[in-house]
């Protein structure tokens, strides 16, 4: 099985990512991020948090578009303007 986690990685795509990453490493060919939880710095940023704290650096992530092609990108309200605020990353 090949896996490539598409995600905007807000605080339910973080715990996926983890048990994804904790389970079965060898099997995510990738992750990418998204605009759409918070902009696309934030979203990498989480995304490399969350490989930090799994301990698979060694994943390769990309990033697509800082927004959507046709529309202005509205971020979600519920993830804080981190697309993780409320958790301590440390």
């Amino acid at each position: 099985m090949t896996v490539i986690i598409d995600t905007d990685a807000g605080h339910d795509d973080m715990l996926a990512m983890l048990m994804m990453i904790a389970h079965v490493p060898q099997d995510i060919l990738c992750l990418t991020g998204v605009a759409g939880n918070a902009v696309i710095d934030n979203v990498a940023r989480n995304i490399r948090a969350v490989q930090q704290m799994a301990k698979h650096e060694d994943i390769p992530m990309h990033t697509g578009a800082p927004a959507p092609l046709k529309y202005e990108l509205v971020t979600a309200n519920c993830h804080g303007e981190s697309g993780l605020d409320g958790l301590d990353m440390s």
